[in-house]
């Protein structure tokens, strides 16, 4: 299994959590940055590597209100994520936007949608679809990279404050359209 590291850098918090705007020192040289900021570090380390999106920083809207923008010329592939992962999260009394700029839907079943929103990013192998010829229904299995991913979060379990997660999960995590998508890791190769 690969580990990729992923450097979270934003103008108001670092990866290193030195300019987290209200961090806590905890002991040590231990700081816990607010929750929203864990959730823009999630969405930027499943989404970073593909080279089509360009995510800026999180910033302060208002006391009750943080944004920061997906971009990408590939319209379907902002609509894609935006489905899957919604244009909002409530955090406590806090609300994230994620701000999208395309104009026309993705149409098609949830295995178009995840291989729209997720085509180009390394992370992601392809989707598998199985239908079942006696309850006519289809599954889908979204397929991820063999490898963790690691960036600084607040963890103090961790002795950097990194989380690590594979990278099915972390997409599990996030999106929070009601799919009928399994997300997986791909099969390990036998020699």
């Amino acid at each position: 299994m690969r580990m990729t590291t992923i450097q979270v850098y934003s103008k108001k918090c670092s990866s290193e959590g030195e300019s987290c705007p209200k961090a806590t020192k905890v002991g040590g040289n231990a700081k816990l940055s607010p929750p929203w900021y864990g959730y823009y570090r999630q969405v930027y380390s499943l989404f970073s590597g593909d080279k089509e999106l360009k995510i800026s920083d999180l910033e302060e809207v208002s006391e009750t209100e943080y944004s920061f923008t997906i971009e990408s010329a590939n319209k379907d592939k902002l609509d894609a994520i935006e489905k899957l992962i919604g244009r909002s999260k409530a955090i406590g009394n806090i609300t994230v936007t994620i701000e999208y700029k395309t104009e026309e839907p993705v149409d098609g079943d949830w295995g178009k949608i995840i291989e729209t929103a997720f085509e180009g990013n390394p992370l992601f192998k392809e989707v598998i679809v199985e239908k079942d010829p006696i309850l006519h229904v289809a599954f889908y299995y979204a397929i991820f990279a063999r490898e963790i991913v690691s960036f600084w979060n607040d963890n103090l379990a961790d002795y950097s404050g990194n989380e690590h997660y594979i990278p099915a999960e972390l997409a599990h995590q996030l999106i929070t359209a009601k799919t009928a998508v399994n997300f997986c890791t791909e099969k390990e190769e036998t020699k």
